[in-house]
């Protein structure tokens, strides 16, 4: 009751400042960006796009053609915006003014340059990734690095070619599932010179994957089970240590023998088949523990340690 009172108390202000809300916009359903925005291809005389503290004109026909084809719903949760996103300028030809703000979580509001933002998302997309398509056309980069991993970010898609849409995300902050892992894994080898071959069976009955069937045959990844690979699960930081161990193997990289040592507090809770990957990684300054004295086996990998890691095993 709270969030429907404060949101009519917004549109009530955006009615005194003669803000054009339309009554779509807050009735229910689904739109176009088009429509939330309030001005098309033929009405546009301009569009700017601002972010990060620029603002970018950019090709009228191009964002129209995404915004057309960008579908919000309409919501009334505010837990689904963010401060990290878009503005959308757009002058009609009549020399009004049209507004919207998109937040990469995928909320998109109504905004004035007099009351700043709207705190409540009245639309959310629902294909969040189309909303990349925006930071492209104006040559923008939406990416979320850690600081320390900038440099090696830049480095590997530099060298590979790979960048958000292989990722799924511009969040490299975020958590990287079993089937990325792999095709990071597999098109890396593959960069390199070495060939992980190709085969026609699909040895798993949940995921039909070229990349997949490459690792698993040539002896780097095995499933979860005899007949599961669990692509969309997100890797576990023991299963990176394992696939990293088998790769440098599947290299001919010279390993060390690592068997029996133990470097972290929480050695037991890494599982059997992981030990001797876990401590040749370390050795090898591969990949490290969460901190001095603890791996954190069970616990999830990202996007940007896995490609710290990758780097680190071709250097």
């Amino acid at each position: 009751m709270k969030k429907i009172i404060g949101l009519l108390l917004v549109l009530s202000v955006f009615c005194t400042l003669g803000i054009n809300v339309f009554a779509q916009d807050t009735v229910g359903g689904k739109i176009t960006l088009t429509q939330f925005l309030g001005v098309d291809e033929e009405n546009a005389k301009t569009v700017t796009l601002s972010y990060g503290g620029n603002t970018y004109t950019v090709d009228k026909a191009k964002f129209f053609d995404l915004a057309d084809s960008i579908i919000l719903t309409s919501t009334l949760d505010p837990q689904e915006t963010d401060m990290d996103g878009i503005y959308i300028t757009a002058q009609t030809s009549s020399g009004e003014y049209c507004y919207a703000y998109l937040s990469e979580a995928g909320g998109a509001d109504k905004y004035s340059l007099a009351m700043s933002r709207l705190p409540y998302a009245m639309y959310i997309a629902d294909n969040k990734e189309e909303l990349n398509g925006l930071y492209s056309i104006a040559g923008i980069s939406s990416k979320k690095v850690s600081d320390w991993a900038k440099d090696t970010v830049a480095e590997f898609e530099s060298t590979y070619g790979l960048s958000e849409p292989d990722f799924g995300t511009s969040d490299y902050t975020q958590n990287i599932t079993r089937e990325i892992f792999c095709n990071m894994a597999d098109y890396t080898l593959r960069q390199n010179g070495y060939d992980t071959g190709h085969y026609d069976q699909n040895p798993f009955d949940d995921v039909s994957s070229p990349t997949v069937s490459r690792l698993y045959y040539s002896g780097i990844i095995n499933g979860k089970s005899e007949k599961t690979f669990a692509p969309n699960d997100y890797i576990t930081r023991e299963e990176a240590a394992a696939i990293l161990y088998r790769m440098a193997e599947f290299m001919k990289k010279d390993i060390p023998n690592a068997a029996g040592s133990s470097y972290y507090n929480d050695e037991e809770k890494i599982s059997d088949w992981a030990v001797d990957a876990v401590s040749a990684m370390h050795d090898m300054g591969i990949m490290e523990g969460v901190s001095d004295n603890e791996f954190s086996p069970k616990t999830t990998y990202t996007i940007e340690q896995s490609i710290a890691t990758m780097m680190r095993l071709y250097e």
